[in-house]
């Protein structure tokens, strides 16, 4: 069985994640995947929570929960909330946001 190169979207994501975080913490595949079957907890067919707000929440508890300095913390937000409007044009504001 041959091995299958990750798509380039993996790519992209892994890279940045792991690019913004220090050096004592390790991400990779498996944070990627927590982070994808967290999404399938929620109800996001019609009438229920917004895919892109999920996600952002998901990436919040999974990636910036880790970080202790609020200067990552920041570059984090303004990365997520980056990318969320280049990608989806939509802008997240998930603080007070609870999810059920």
């Amino acid at each position: 069985m041959q091995a299958t190169a990750p798509c380039p979207r993996t790519r992209f994501v892994t890279a940045t994640i792991v690019s913004l975080f220090p050096s004592f913490f390790t991400n990779g595949p498996r944070d990627i995947t927590v982070w994808v079957r967290g999404l399938l907890r929620y109800n996001t067919g019609e009438g229920g929570d917004s895919l892109v707000e999920v996600a952002a929440h998901e990436a919040m508890r999974i990636f910036r929960d880790r970080l202790v300095d609020s200067d990552h913390q920041q570059r984090f937000d303004a990365l997520l909330n980056g990318t969320m409007r280049s990608k989806w044009s939509v802008n997240v504001n998930i603080e007070g946001v609870h999810f059920t």
